[in-house]
C-alpha cells in the first residue's frame, strides 16, 4: 500500500499520490480539486466581467480589494458578485464610476439575489406546467356569438345621446 505523502491544502484530508490532484502547485482530494477549479474559473469571469463594465485592461489595486474583502467578510461567492454587477447593470441601469469600484456588489448583493431565486421560481413552474395544461383552451363556436347588440339594459345608445344634446 501506498504512503499517504500529502494533505488536501482545502479540508486537510491524508492523501495518497494516486489520490492527488495539483492546482497552483498545491494538493488537494478530487472534491475540494473540483472546489478550487470551479472558484479559478468563477474568479477569472468576475474579473474578465469588471473589465468590460469598467472599459479597462485590469483591475485596480482598490477593485481587487473590494473583491477579496467581500469573499472574506461577507462570504460573497465570486459568482455572485459576478451577478450582482450584472443585475445592477442590467436591471437596475446603475452607471459604474471606476473611483468607486465594485461598491455596489455590498448594498445590491441581497436584491440580486432575490431576483435570481424569483426568476429560478417562474422558470420553475413554467416547466412543471403540463402540455395539456397549456394546450387547454376552451373554444368558442362563431356561429353562437350575436353581432347584433341586444337591448342589454348596460348597453348606452351612443346615437339618441348625440342626438338629444344637439336639440338642447
Amino acid at each position: 500500500m501506498a504512503r499517504r505523502t500529502a494533505k488536501c491544502k482545502r479540508c486537510g484530508k491524508d492523501l495518497y499520490p494516486e489520490e492527488r490532484f495539483k492546482h497552483n502547485s498545491k494538493n488537494y482530494c478530487k472534491d475540494c480539486y473540483d472546489i478550487v477549479i470551479r472558484e479559478a474559473e468563477d474568479y477569472k469571469n468576475l474579473i474578465a466581467y469588471i473589465c468590460e463594465i469598467f472599459e479597462i485592461d485590469k483591475p485596480s489595486g482598490f477593485i481587487l480589494k473590494q473583491i477579496k474583502n467581500y469573499k472574506e467578510e461577507f462570504g460573497y461567492g465570486y459568482a455572485g458578485m459576478q451577478y450582482t454587477l450584472w443585475y445592477c447593470r442590467e436591471i437596475e441601469n446603475y452607471d459604474f464610476i471606476l473611483k468607486y469600484g465594485i461598491y455596489m456588489v455590498k448594498q445590491h448583493f441581497d436584491d440580486a439575489r432575490d431576483y435570481y431565486n424569483h426568476q429560478e421560481k417562474m422558470i420553475e413552474k413554467m416547466e412543471s406546467l403540463s402540455e395539456k395544461d397549456i394546450h387547454k383552451v376552451k373554444r368558442v363556436d362563431e356561429s353562437s356569438i350575436s353581432h347584433k347588440p341586444d337591448d342589454s339594459s348596460s348597453l348606452v345608445n351612443l346615437t339618441s345621446l348625440l342626438s338629444d344634446n344637439e336639440e338642447g
